[in-house]
């Protein structure tokens, strides 16, 4: 086995909440540890160790956030303690690491950012996006026969 790596990662954030994707495809034995101010994972693939130590910027509510481990990623839905102003980073230190992004996908400017928005935090996870190459438009395939 190789020595520990620290993979490659991509987040964004809303005033209440971060979300946080840790590119590890096929990831076994992941553990996970969510303190006030800290996550710790650790996880292994065929041949390769990954451990993980990020020190949030600010405080999270540990209890009130999740993860789920995707095919190609380990996916978090991190609750902040307090909602409010964005995080001017996600990590505590200063120094911009190199294997943090910005996720594209989620990201959304502060000013964009409204108590309606669509996305519901409490609902993560209990209902999966369809896998690559799944059609969730069934209904539409049915056609009436003239």
């Amino acid at each position: 086995m190789s020595a520990n790596l620290i993979p490659p990662m991509r987040w964004a954030q809303r005033r209440d909440r971060i979300f946080l994707k840790i590119d590890i495809s096929e990831a076994k034995n992941v553990e996970v540890k969510l303190e006030e101010n800290k996550l710790s994972l650790s996880a292994k693939t065929n041949d390769k160790n990954y451990n993980v130590e990020l020190e949030f910027f600010s405080s999270i509510d540990s209890t009130e956030s999740n993860h789920f481990v995707r095919p190609r990623y380990i996916e978090f839905f991190i609750k902040k303690k307090e909602s409010g102003p964005y995080w001017s980073r996600l990590l505590k230190t200063e120094q911009k690491p190199w294997f943090l992004k910005v996720d594209w996908q989620h990201w959304k400017d502060e000013e964009d950012d409204e108590d309606g928005d669509v996305d519901n935090f409490g609902q993560f996870g209990e209902q999966q996006p369809p896998l690559e190459g799944e059609d969730d438009d069934d209904e539409d395939d049915d056609e009436e026969d003239d």
